[in-house]
């Protein structure tokens, strides 16, 4: 369990940082945090890459990379088509989206039927917010460079609550940015094909950790499966 205790104790060289991953959760475990004085304790890495230090310890928070990827489209779709709060945010968004309309149309599109990458709907993936900074834009060259002991837990988003209470000692009753009111149909055969071989480093990032024992068998079923 995390400590702050312990953390103090231990001496300012040590710093325990929370490395955030866009669409699992982020906004309801913050709030947890905070509502429970933990969160200034944290050094958090939300949308940008996290820092490595020797002498950092890191939480980690994931979820199965294909539901993050439709969360994360729709999520967009809605503040950058429907509401357009976020319309101009970020070039080129706003017509990826609108002309692929969903993430089964998207994901669909990836590949030819020999396999080959399609230049332009890979192109479309890779402008939209949260899908372009993937799991392993935030831990690839973490975990390349980390010991599995820095890795201090891993909070799955599938999980959250019983994680938050593991490893904080605190319960979670916020559910931030919930965004269930915009789901498309359902993926495709193909496109749930196209769209994890996309999503292939997310899927080692994970694997990593599983292999150093920060995940637990049942959740890293529920994260590839």
């Amino acid at each position: 369990m995390f400590s702050i205790e312990r953390k103090k104790s231990a001496g300012h060289h040590t710093q325990t940082s929370l490395v955030r991953i866009g669409k699992c959760g982020g906004g309801s475990l913050n709030a947890a945090l905070r509502e429970a004085g933990i969160a200034d304790e944290l050094r958090i890495f939300h949308v940008q890459q996290p820092v490595f230090r020797k002498n950092m310890r890191y939480i980690i928070l994931a979820r199965n990379p294909l539901e993050r990827t439709i969360s994360a489209f729709n999520w967009r779709y809605k503040l950058v088509v429907v509401t357009e709060e976020q319309r101009h945010s970020d070039p080129g968004e706003f017509e990826a989206l609108t002309q692929y309309g969903n993430i089964n149309v998207l994901s669909e599109s990836l590949y030819d039927d020999d396999g080959i990458p399609r230049p332009e709907a890979v192109k479309a993936m890779r402008t939209i917010g949260h899908i372009r900074m993937d799991i392993s834009f935030y831990l690839t060259n973490l975990l390349d460079r980390c010991r599995p002991d820095q890795i201090e837990a891993v909070l799955m988003q599938e999980t959250l609550n019983q994680d938050i209470a593991k490893v904080f000692g605190i319960n979670n009753e916020y559910q931030i940015h919930e965004n269930s009111d915009m789901r498309g149909p359902p993926l495709s055969s193909k496109a749930r094909k196209n769209l994890m071989r996309f999503l292939h480093r997310d899927y080692e990032a994970l694997a990593r950790l599983y292999a150093w024992g920060k995940i637990d068998t049942s959740a890293f079923i529920k994260a590839v499966s």
